[in-house]
């Protein structure tokens, strides 16, 4: 399989894996979706009504499968450049000083005791952070731009899963900047460390 963006409602690309054969799956619901909604389809994709199983002509003149198929053979390699780590809007390159800014969040005992992405056990009254592409282990500042207090945590876990956010802070992360009632606040995050 090979990675691949998509696009969800928000208009963010998302990365994700697709295979060859399920792009040309993918197009052919779509063709079937379009010939349903245009009527020459029953309800269901996959059988055709009696009336149009025995006629030559069961899809409207111009509409073939191979535009579609071909969008989906690009999406499938324009995502084989894409690195898989990017998921959610820009982000600071991985290297020290590097610095974004954005809008955070929190989270806590909802998935205190879970597993993060990176496998260790998620320990909200620890000073850690969910950033969507930083290297597990890096380090970063994440200064509240509305009272300027900061705060270091490492990088355990990927998120934020809300578009526009650029990182998830634990709840002593968020203690610590005196975040916790707010919920999102502005913040520029600072790239101190990477793991070797």
């Amino acid at each position: 399989m090979r990675p691949t963006v998509r696009t969800v409602a928000s208009g963010q690309p998302v990365t994700a894996c697709i295979s060859a054969p399920q792009a040309l799956t993918a197009a052919q619901d779509v063709q079937d979706l379009r010939a349903q909604r245009l009527g020459f389809m029953g309800p269901n994709p996959h059988t055709r009504p009696e009336s149009l199983a025995t006629t030559k002509e069961t899809t409207p003149v111009g509409f073939s499968i191979w535009p579609v198929a071909a969008v989906a053979l690009v999406a499938v390699l324009a995502g084989c450049t894409t690195s898989p780590g990017r998921l959610i809007g820009p982000s600071p390159g991985a290297i020290p000083g590097a610095v974004q800014t954005g809008e955070a969040s929190w989270y806590g005992k909802p998935h205190h005791g879970h597993r993060t992405a990176s496998g260790e056990i998620f320990d909200m009254y620890r000073l850690t952070a969910a950033h969507p592409s930083l290297p597990f282990g890096s380090r970063v500042r994440v200064t509240n731009l509305r009272n300027g207090r900061s705060v270091e945590v490492r990088v355990n876990d990927r998120g934020p899963i809300v578009a526009g956010r650029i990182i998830d802070l634990s709840y002593a992360a968020a203690q610590e900047l005196v975040a916790v009632s707010d919920g999102t606040i502005p913040v520029r995050i600072r790239v101190l460390s990477i793991p070797r």
